[in-house]
């Protein structure tokens, strides 16, 4: 009867709007595969219906499709941070200005306010239960900064010398 239909249809609506979701890549869609006892990966080429969800009973499975739904959010949530962290690095702009007739340095305190809040960003992400999927992103990031902060530093030891002399 239409009350039935429309209860049925009630209870897949939370499990239609997961499955949609974007952040969901191919792992995602893999660990999905595996609850359910079917492949329904990105790369299976099965084109997903109704009919295949009902078919393999996916609708049963909504939390646990929903938790890992939760999980890739996150993931992109991550994902963006570091996408933050790599254009920040790529716009930094450094001062310049003429001391002595020599171009110099001159904004060191943004340089290491820059420094600071990616050094942050990096334990943050670090600390988070989702950030195993970019353990390698992270690690390249932390060398980068590293070698960044040195950087500035080695300049900023030589600008002082000349500046004082």
């Amino acid at each position: 009867d239409l009350r039935d239909k429309v209860e049925k249809t009630k209870r897949r609506i939370p499990v239609l709007r997961d499955l949609r979701t974007e952040a969901l890549k191919e792992r995602h869609w893999k660990a999905i595969s595996e609850i359910v006892g079917a492949d329904l990966s990105t790369s299976s080429g099965k084109k997903i219906t109704i009919e295949v969800l009902d078919k393999y009973s996916v609708f049963d499975f909504g939390p646990d499709i929903s938790r890992i739904v939760r999980t890739a959010a996150l993931e992109e949530q991550l994902d963006c941070l570091i996408n933050e962290l790599r254009a920040t690095w790529t716009e930094q702009r450094l001062q310049i200005k003429e001391v002595h007739g020599m171009p110099m340095v001159s904004d060191f305190q943004s340089l290491y306010g820059t420094i600071e809040s990616s050094i942050t960003t990096l334990r943050e992400l670090g600390m988070s239960r989702y950030s195993a999927q970019m353990k390698d992103d992270l690690l390249k990031w932390c060398g980068v900064v590293e070698k960044a902060e040195r950087f500035v530093e080695g300049i900023y030891i030589v600008v002082y010398f000349i500046v004082l002399n």
